[in-house]
């Protein structure tokens, strides 16, 4: 899964190709546990399928995952 940050709320308006996506996180920084990447500026990171949860999510959890 793809994230970019939409900060002038462009929306579904834009549409990415996965080649220019993986160039911006080029050079950014991973997460080794669990393949998260991040790109320099962090508007754009990317999470592969298993390394996140799908549905209702508790507070509780999500913090185990950030710290």
């Amino acid at each position: 899964m793809y994230v970019i940050q939409d900060i002038n709320a462009d929306g579904r308006s834009k549409s990415f190709a996965i080649e220019d996506l993986e160039k911006r996180l080029k050079g950014g920084t991973e997460l080794k546990e669990t393949n998260v990447r991040f790109s320099e500026d962090g508007t754009v990171r990317f999470a592969p399928l298993g390394s996140f949860q799908l549905g209702e999510q508790l507070a509780e959890d999500l913090k185990k995952i950030i710290l």
